[in-house]
């Protein structure tokens, strides 16, 4: 958390993303953290239109802290000391929510996942067993994060890197190569 700059202890959400109205950070800034207990930070990754309703949010609330874009190292390791991810998505006409990977990445990550029950975000939960709440509800939204927060930890799997799975695809290439020469003298020779 220090190399994030985040405060050592509490609990800490985070979201990711372009920051643009529909992702619904600035929303949830604004009027869920306020409900939250005041040892909660809520950490927004990314950059967008939305930023500067940001900034003016966390000139009065020190609670929220602007992480601006994450290389994914460091993304690794925000989700790493993070305890929940949160998708607080708002409904804004003409312009609809897709599936939401930053949200499924979360789960990936092994992070408790709250998303908003709209649109693509619904089938994400689906599939990865997110929590849907109700959009743009604030008393909701700070009820399942009070929820999420008090149930048990849960397990994490290792978080894997593009070096793990570059590392996966060479050994896979590898054992086809080695196959490959095993067979390839048997090929050549003729039928009896």
């Amino acid at each position: 958390r220090a190399a994030l700059g985040l405060p050592p202890a509490g609990p800490l959400l985070v979201t990711t993303g372009r920051l643009v109205e529909r992702k619904g950070a600035a929303w949830f800034a604004a009027e869920v953290l306020p409900l939250l207990p005041p040892a909660v930070t809520f950490a927004v990754v990314g950059e967008g239109p939305e930023a500067p309703r940001l900034r003016a949010i966390a000139s009065r609330e020190p609670r929220l802290r602007l992480l601006g874009p994450l290389p994914p190292g460091r993304l690794d390791a925000l989700y790493a000391c993070a305890d929940l991810f949160v998708a607080p998505n708002v409904p804004v006409p003409g312009r609809p929510e897709g599936f939401g990977i930053a949200p499924a990445e979360a789960a990936a990550a092994g992070l408790p996942v709250l998303v908003a029950a709209l649109e693509g975000l619904v089938d994400m939960a689906r599939l990865c067993g997110a929590r849907l709440v109700p959009p743009a509800e604030a008393a909701a939204w700070a009820r399942a994060v009070a929820e999420e927060l008090a149930a048990p930890p849960r397990p994490r799997p290792r978080v894997r890197s593009w070096a793990d799975v570059a590392a996966d695809y060479a050994r896979l290439f590898d054992a086809v190569a080695a196959e490959w020469r095993r067979e390839a003298p048997r090929a050549s020779q003729p039928a009896p």
